[in-house]
C-alpha cells in the first residue's frame, strides 16, 4: 500500500468518526437523503436586518460592532461639528443681511407713514378750523332768526296757573278780572287780540295749559307785565300765578340753563325782560344778556371757573316737564334779586 502524505497541520479525519461540527462549511459533505435542503441566495438575500424589530443602536451593535459602532458615531460627529463650524459664519452672516434688509424695509416704511400722518394731521387740523368757522356762521345766522322769531311774541306774555275754561272767551274773562282785581291795570276786551292755550290738553283735572295772551299795544303789554309784581303781595287762595315773557324754545333752553346755575347759586340771579335773558354773576355785579349757549359757556369758564362741556338745545328735551315748570314757574326767577 502507498501512504499518503499530508500536509503539515491538516488533520484527517476518520471515516468511521462523526463529522466535526467546528470543519468549514465548505468541507462539510451535503446529504442527498437526509438533510433539510439548505435556502437558495434569493432567499438569504431577502433576509435583512430591517426585517426585525431592532432600534438602530442595536442593529449596529449587532451588525457593526460596539467598538465599531463609538468609531461610526465618533466620525459622524466630528465631522458634523467641522461643517456646523464652517457654516455658522455664513449663517450669521446670512441672518444679519436678511434682518438688515427688513429693517431697513420697515424704516422707510414708517418714515412713509409718518409722512402721511402728518400730512393727514394738517388737512384734518384744516378742516376742523373750517368746520369752526361754519359752527360760529350758523350759530350766528340761528341767533339772528331766534332774534326775528321773539320780535314777533313782543306783545305776548305766557301765564301759568289760570285753570283752563270751556272757551277761550271764558278764559279771556278770566285774564280780564286777573287784571282788575290782582294787578290794578284796567284792559278792554279789544286791548286783547288773541287769547290761547299751548299743547294738548290733559286729562288730569289737577294740571292746566299755560295760556298765551297777545295785546294789540306793546304799551298796554309792558303794563299789565311789570305790575305782575303785585301778584306775590297778593296770592290768590290756593293758586299761584305767573306771568312770564313769551320766549323762543332756544331762549327758554338758554334760560332754563342758566336758571340751573342760578339754583346751583353759581351766579346772583337770572331772569328775563323784553324776551331777552339776563344774568348777574355777582351781586352788585354788571348784569349780562344771554344770546347763546356760548355766551353762558363764557361765563362759566371766565368768571365761575367750570371748563366742563355745556347742555346745548337737548336740556329741555332731555328733563322731565315738572322739572322745567319748576324753573321756569318760580315768580323770584323773573325779577332782578
Amino acid at each position: 500500500m502507498c501512504e499518503c502524505v499530508c500536509p503539515v497541520g491538516v488533520q484527517v479525519r476518520d471515516p468511521s468518526e462523526p463529522p466535526n461540527k467546528s470543519m468549514p462549511k465548505s468541507k462539510k459533505k451535503q446529504s442527498t437523503d437526509t438533510e433539510v435542503p439548505t435556502q437558495s441566495a434569493a432567499d438569504q438575500s431577502n433576509e435583512s436586518p430591517v426585517q426585525e424589530d431592532l432600534d438602530t443602536d442595536e442593529w449596529m451593535s449587532k451588525y457593526i460592532g460596539e467598538n465599531q459602532m463609538t468609531w461610526f458615531v465618533r466620525i459622524i460627529k466630528t465631522h458634523a461639528s467641522k461643517a456646523a463650524k464652517e457654516l455658522l459664519p455664513e449663517l450669521e452672516s446670512q441672518i444679519l443681511q436678511s434682518v438688515n434688509k427688513k429693517y431697513q424695509d420697515i424704516s422707510k416704511i414708517l418714515e412713509e407713514l409718518q409722512s402721511e400722518n402728518k400730512k393727514l394731521r394738517r388737512t384734518v387740523e384744516k378742516l376742523q378750523f373750517k368746520l369752526h368757522q361754519k359752527d360760529e356762521k350758523m350759530a350766528e345766522m340761528a341767533v339772528k332768526l331766534d332774534s326775528i322769531e321773539q320780535r314777533e311774541f313782543i306783545n305776548d306774555v305766557q301765564i301759568v296757573g289760570i285753570e283752563e275754561s270751556s272757551s277761550e272767551e271764558e278764559d279771556k274773562k278770566k285774564v280780564l278780572k286777573l287784571a282788575k282785581e290782582k294787578l290794578e291795570v284796567k284792559l278792554k276786551k279789544t286791548d286783547i287780540v288773541t287769547i290761547h292755550r299751548l299743547g294738548r290738553k290733559s286729562s288730569e283735572k289737577t294740571t292746566c295749559r299755560d295760556l298765551v295772551v297777545s295785546f294789540k299795544e306793546t304799551t298796554t303789554r309792558e303794563t299789565f307785565y311789570n305790575n305782575r309784581k303785585k301778584i306775590a303781595i297778593s296770592k290768590l287762595p290756593n293758586q299761584n300765578i305767573y306771568i312770564n315773557d313769551r320766549l323762543t324754545n332756544h331762549r327758554k333752553g338758554v334760560f332754563y340753563a342758566a336758571r340751573k346755575l342760578y339754583k346751583a347759586r353759581k351766579i346772583f340771579a337770572a331772569w328775563t325782560q323784553k324776551g331777552n335773558v339776563l344774568v348777574r354773576v355777582k351781586e352788585h355785579g354788571p348784569i349780562t344778556q344771554i344770546n347763546d349757549y356760548r355766551d353762558l359757556q363764557k361765563i362759566k369758564e371766565t368768571q365761575l371757573g367750570i371748563s366742563d362741556s355745556y347742555i346745548q338745545d337737548s336740556s329741555l328735551h332731555s328733563s322731565s316737564t315738572s322739572e322745567i315748570r319748576s324753573h321756569l314757574s318760580d315768580y323770584d326767577y323773573y325779577v332782578e334779586a
